[in-house]
């Protein structure tokens, strides 16, 4: 037989358009290697010298599975073989309900297909499983069969291993069972014990009896569990394992599997008859041993630090890696590929030889001995063999513009195209698929104090979070006031209201400015206990977790549903409302000393409602109402607080700051006895114009039946004229979000206008959608590219990042460069090379091999990193722990949009296939609808603020924080596009309309400008709020105190989006004033803030980043210069 049929075969195998363009792009050994995307392929080893056969078929989806051919290939001559017992693989024909499926005969002279929705199992079955059902093949062979159990498939005459919901099993030691059809059984194990393992059901033909043989609940150790190893070894077939501790020896046969110094991560892979081995030290990234076939690969490293390498094999070849910075090793199928210090190296016939070394591809195509070698960037042109086209393979293996024949004498006139949507529902749900259908599940390993109590999924980034944190008495802020558990001395839940007088400045900057401000905790004007609550008899329950409320009780034994103080904290709420309940004799106390409790004369009768007023020595006055059952009830003075007469059943007691005016009393008095215990947020959209509102819910009954409610200065803006009426003169301060003011209503309405401009291509706001771009732009911005992609592995780049947020920024920038390089540059083989390499780590995330893994945190329903679940809470920047997951996901969000943008451009099919395992993370982030069990609604955007809190689940003293606006507000394009591309036209409005939000709140609160009424005016020269949190606003940064860092956080990255919330005056404004003066050096912060000055000076912007001088080191890891010449050089005619 020829040795040139495997690269025929090959090609015929991968069978699905992407695995075809990796193919092109980099050759079979590196398709094969970087691209899980082809569902499934059959490889058959050619040996020249006895022309024997054998099959391996290898899902690539999950490679750790094999299927063995039906016949010994050391025993069998292909010529010698009646054609009625070749062995048979599966193809699907016809309909979707065709009764059964096709078998097409392998010829010598032709190939068979698999089909991608059929596996074949069993010796020769005549039962396969296609499309999650069991289908007859149409000719039946043999007598016996394997019927598949509910969950697993099975492979094997009598399978000592099968798959199960993606893990390896084996079935019970079963010598006994020989006869008939075999069915497995899952049987559960104790938990901790890993895996569950397969019991063997089976029909013994000689004693016509119905036997179950169940496996020893110890027979195998834990493979994997909620903590992932550190090392990694997966095999399939006869093979030997030892993973960690745990020895496998036992339940195969012949090829090894090792990993071992792992730091942190070592792979090694079997598929067949073959041997891998990993080993690293000294901090290496990723190391990855793949052998297929009768192969050995092994892959060393002991020099620091490595990034990722791989050796992979394909039939009885060698690949040898040693180095610290080479990305493959490849050989198929006999020959030898080392390397050396390079890209790639590979040898495609049987005896081939190839060597590398510091070069970009040495590559060896035909069936002799030749060697190729390669120094520096050249690339050996590689012989023709019969029937396969070399320059196919090679003509995207590098960036070069000699190797395209794309031209730039052209002008690129483009215009981007608005969606207008109308949306009847803003808040509709994304979808209700389990997450743990694409995560496994697993639980965050943080301890809740008791009292709080899981009905629903647990916000995690919300203002109350402190209550259920450690020891549950740092403060939270519902505007305009805070509370806090006072547990150890007044045994209360207090209220305090900080006013400007109360403020503490920072020391001054170089400006005059001052350096932070912050507000004193812990100063309870008024702490609302009972007689019943003492010292080790004061328990705090949580419960009803919303996105903008939660309910707080306070009892003497525990949570009692018959005798507590029941505390609603809703966002914006006008009073602080205590219900007593049962025998719960009512106690006020204070920080300070209580100067004086006067009753005061209301309306209504005394049996119904009482008022009184308090004085305190710090100055501040408040107002009490009571309402309830009060027939002989009284407050009074005693031991310097005060006490109620008796318990009162029902007792609504409402306090609130007094104002200043008397007069203003009666709107208060309106709304005593009503209270909010809820809140909820609704709107639709009709192209531009927006609708949407933020509805409370009350209980209990006032004159009014609405409560007070206070607005935000952002509310402000654009509240519905009916809304607007509701104002009731009351103004109060915020800690750092300026004067409120108070309204009586049940409902904040809005209207707006949203900007539908804001799309894939570079735009500023208020100006045209359309681009031009010169020949000579074209032609740079293509140059810049193909030496930024230059000898560049974009998968193992991506994933050789440290952290969750580092792999989002520089996958997206990779994202960035795909858009140019399709609609501006239109370079379409360029950019549909770069395409399928996204595609391919979107592949690597999908399939959960992320160098962190993924869970499902059944705890707080989110989607998370598994990094910290050994107890490092900073590990990956606490991204465990949630913090930061909406500045994090918006980069894969917006990487997620691009390539399925590109992807539809090309009459792909990526986005139907992986839209729900991606539509998890935006639900993870910014779920809309309470109707999703299984994430909390918006976890991480703040209606009632108008923007997004960082902060996971980390106690805090001055509350929720949010460090950088501008990924807050990345995440709301990236959503944004991503619906626009699955066509889900509530998401993409939602994006719109939370921008708009955004624009307004951050605008206000964040970043300063000069004409800003907001902020105290002693801050505002700072420009940026540096740290914003709910009771302090610093200028510093978690990661340093440059300017540079204090401005650039609340730049990155810089997107299409970019100025609608950072205005043109304001960046020049910040630019004049702060950045221009500020000492850089040489850093990526550079590249940002000249990106960043593109949006009031893109002319200026441009000629930094195309000049010829251009350093490197000017662009930040989530930067290219790519797509900084393509947005500075389409905004700079404005």
């Amino acid at each position: 037989m020829s040795s040139v049929v495997l690269p025929k075969l090959l090609f015929f195998f991968i069978s699905f358009e992407t695995s075809m363009r990796a193919v092109k792009l980099y050759g079979p050994a590196v398709a094969l290697a970087m691209l899980p995307v082809a569902s499934s392929l059959a490889i058959r080893k050619l040996s020249a010298d006895n022309e024997s056969i054998s099959d391996v078929a290898v899902d690539m989806a999950n490679p750790m599975y094999a299927t063995k051919a039906s016949f010994d290939p050391a025993e069998t001559q292909l010529n010698h073989i009646p054609e009625s017992e070749i062995p048979f693989d599966f193809k699907s024909v016809g309909s979707e309900n065709q009764d059964c499926l096709t078998v097409p005969a392998y010829r010598q002279d032709s190939t068979f297909t698999v089909g991608p929705e059929s596996i074949a199992f069993g010796e020769h079955p005549k039962i396969v499983e296609r499309n999650g059902k069991y289908v007859p093949v149409c000719v039946t062979i043999v007598s016996d069969s394997i019927v598949l159990g509910p969950v697993s498939t099975v492979s094997g005459d009598h399978p000592r291993l099968v798959q199960r919901d993606g893990l390896p099993t084996r079935t019970a030691n079963s010598d006994e069972v020989q006869n008939g059809p075999k069915i497995l059984k899952t049987v559960p194990l104790s938990e901790g014990e890993g895996p569950t393992h397969l019991s063997t059901i089976y029909y013994d033909t000689a004693s016509k009896t119905r036997n179950e043989v169940k496996p020893s609940a110890t027979s195998i150790k834990k493979f994997a569990g909620p903590n992932p190893m550190i090392a990694k070894a997966e095999i399939t077939g006869g093979s030997t394992i030892k993973i960690g501790d745990y020895d496998f020896n036992a339940l195969f046969e012949t090829p090894q599997a090792k990993a071992e110094n792992a730091e942190p991560t070592v792979q090694a892979t079997v598929n067949g008859n073959g041997h891998a081995e990993a080993n690293a030290a000294n901090g290496n990234k990723r190391v990855s041993t793949r052998a297929v076939g009768g192969a050995a690969a092994t892959t060393s490293s002991t020099s620091a630090p490595s990034t990722s390498y791989y050796a992979t094999v394909y039939g009885g070849a060698t690949a040898k890696a040693n180095s610290s910075s080479q990305t493959y090793a490849s050989s198929y199928p006999n020959g030898q590929a080392n390397v050396s210090s390079s890209t790639y190296a590979s040898v495609y016939g049987s005896n081939g030889v190839s060597n590398s070394s510091e070069s970009t591809y040495a590559s060896v195509y035909d069936s002799a001995s030749n060697t190729v070698s390669a120094n520096g960037n050249e690339v050996s042109d590689p012989p023709n063999p019969s029937g396969l086209d070399g320059s196919d393979l090679t003509e995207y293996i590098t960036f070069s513009s000699a190797e395209s024949s794309f031209s730039a004498n052209r002008t690129v006139i483009l215009d981007s195209k608005p969606t207008c949507n109308t949306v009847g529902n803003l808040f509709s749900g994304i979808s209700s698929r389990d997450p743990s259908a694409f995560f496994k599940e697993d639980s965050l390993p943080l301890n809740l104090p008791r009292g709080v109590m899981k009905d629903s999924s647990i916000h995690t980034n919300k203002f109350y979070n402190n209550l259920i944190l450690g020891e549950q008495t740092n403060m939270v802020w519902t505007y305009p006031y805070g509370f806090y558990w006072d547990k150890s001395s007044k045994h209360g839940f207090a209220v305090q209201y900080s006013s400007p007088s109360s403020r503490i400045n920072g020391k001054k900057n170089s400006n005059g400015a001052v350096s932070s401000f912050t507000y004193p905790t812990h100063k309870g004007d008024l702490v609302f206990s009972a007689s019943e609550l003492r010292q080790n008899q004061s328990y705090l329950t949580v419960k009803d977790m919303e996105a903008m409320y939660v309910a707080v009780q306070l009892s003497p034994e525990g949570y009692n549903k018959t005798n507590n103080i029941e505390f609603p904290l809703v966002e914006g709420m006008g009073f602080a409302t205590a219900i007593y309940h049962g025998n719960m004799t009512l106690r006020l106390s204070s920080e300070f000393t209580i100067t004086s409790l006067v009753q005061e004369n209301v309306t209504a009768r005394s049996t119904e409602m009482q008022k009184y007023r308090i004085n305190l020595s710090s100055g501040a006055q408040w107002i009490i109402f009571l309402s309830g059952k009060l027939s002989g009830f009284q407050l009074s003075m005693y031991n310097g607080n005060i006490v109620a007469s008796r318990p009162a059943d029902g007792l609504v007691v409402q306090a609130a700051v007094a104002p200043k005016e008397r007069r203003l009393d009666a709107y208060y008095q309106l709304s005593a006895g009503s209270y909010v215990t809820g809140a909820d947020v609704k709107g639709s959209i009709a192209c531009r114009d927006v609708q949407y509102s933020i509805s409370y819910t009350t209980a209990g009954s006032s004159h009014a039946n609405v409560p007070i409610i206070f607005a935000l200065p952002h509310h402000l803006e654009n509240l519905s004229q009916s809304t607007a009426k509701r104002y009731t003169g009351i103004n109060l301060w915020s800690t750092t979000k300026g004067e409120m003011r108070g309204l009586l209503t049940n409902v904040l309405s809005f209207t707006d206008t949203v900007d539908i401009n804001v799309q894939f291509y570079p735009y500023l706001s208020g100006t045209g959608t359309s681009l031009s771009y010169s020949p000579e732009q074209i032609k740079q911005i293509r140059d810049v590219a193909v030496a930024e992609l230059e000898d560049i592995d974009v998968v193992a780049t991506i994933l050789s990042m440290e952290s969750t947020y580092y792999i989002g920024k520089v996958l997206d920038k990779y994202a960035y460069m795909l858009l140019v390089l399709k609609d501006i540059v239109q370079d379409h083989k360029l950019a549909d090379s770069l395409l399928v390499q996204l595609q391919s780590y979107f592949a690597v995330f999908a399939s959960n091999e992320m160098p962190t893994e993924f869970m499902y945190d059944t705890k707080f329903g989110g989607i998370t990193p598994t990094a910290n679940n050994g107890g490092d809470t900073s590990e990956d920047f606490g991204t465990g722990y949630y913090n930061n997951h909406h500045a994090y996901y918006g980069y894969y969000l917006h990487a997620a949009a691009v390539v399925g943008y590109v992807d539809n451009q090309n009459n792909g099919d990526w986005v139907g296939k992986n839209k729900n395992w991606i539509n998890t993370l935006v639900r993870d982030v910014a779920n809309p609808s309470t109707a999703d069990s299984f994430f909390p609604q918006f976890r991480y955007f703040d209606w009632f603020h108008g923007h997004s809190y960082g902060r996971g689940l980390f106690e805090s003293a001055n509350g929720k924080d949010e460090q950088s606006s501008s990924e807050d507000y990345n995440f709301s394009y990236g959503m944004k596009l991503w619906g626009k591309v699955i066509g889900d036209k509530a998401m993409e409005a939602r994006g719109d309309l939370m921008l708009k939000i955004q624009s307004r709140s951050i605008n206000s609160y964040i970043l300063l400008s000069d004409d800003n009424k907001v902020e105290p005016a002693d801050y505002i020269p700072n420009k940026v709020a540096g740290i914003y949190s709910d009771n302090e606003i610093e200028y510093n940064t978690y990661f340093g105190s440059n300017v540079s860092y204090i401005h650039g956080i609340h730049m990155l990255p810089i997107t299409p989006a970019s100025s609608s919330v950072r205005s043109a005056k304001f960046v020049e404004e910040e630019w004049t004033q702060i950045l221009s003066k500020a000492n850089t050096g040489s850093s990526g912060w550079n590249g940002i803030m000249a990106l960043n000055q593109a949006i009031y000076d893109g002319k200026t912007s441009y000629v930094f980043f195309a000049s010829k001088n251009f350093k490197r080191t000017n662009l930040d890891r989530g930067q290219s210069r790519t797509w900084a010449l393509a947005f500075a050089g389409g905004v700079s005619r404005f």
